[in-house]
């Protein structure tokens, strides 16, 4: 179940830390391949590494959704924010955009030094 799996990486790696769930509502999607959901769980863990490493953050929040067949998983910090086009290699992007690439979908970020960060991760949804 991958919102199991989500809420318990959430709850492990981001002990401390004020963590909501806006959002929590999904099994897979009954049309993704095999593999798409560990995929979504990895780039979950990796943009919570970022966090952890990185950020300074206090709080997080967090969603996981599947509207208009797109699903959808946000990822949101208070931390300390950071340039996302002069990122170093060590934040990790790079795997995160790689992860939306192989589930068909795309990575997208929203930062500001000083301003926090938002990391979605966004792929459509088959019906069949």
């Amino acid at each position: 179940d991958l919102a199991a799996q989500l809420r318990q990486a959430a709850t492990r790696m981001l002990a401390g830390r004020t963590v909501v769930w806006l959002v929590l509502e999904t099994p897979a999607p009954a049309a993704w391949p095999a593999d798409a959901p560990r995929q979504a769980f990895l780039f979950f863990k990796e943009a919570l590494a970022n966090i952890v490493r990185h950020s300074g953050a206090t709080a997080v929040t967090l969603s996981a959704t599947i509207r208009d067949r797109v699903f959808t998983l946000t990822i949101a910090d208070n931390g300390v924010g950071f340039d996302p086009a002069h990122a170093h290699r060590g934040l990790g992007l790079a795997s995160l955009r790689e992860r939306a690439r192989l589930l068909g979908g795309r990575s997208e970020f929203a930062s500001a030094p000083g301003g926090g960060a938002t990391v979605a991760l966004r792929v459509p949804v088959k019906t069949s």
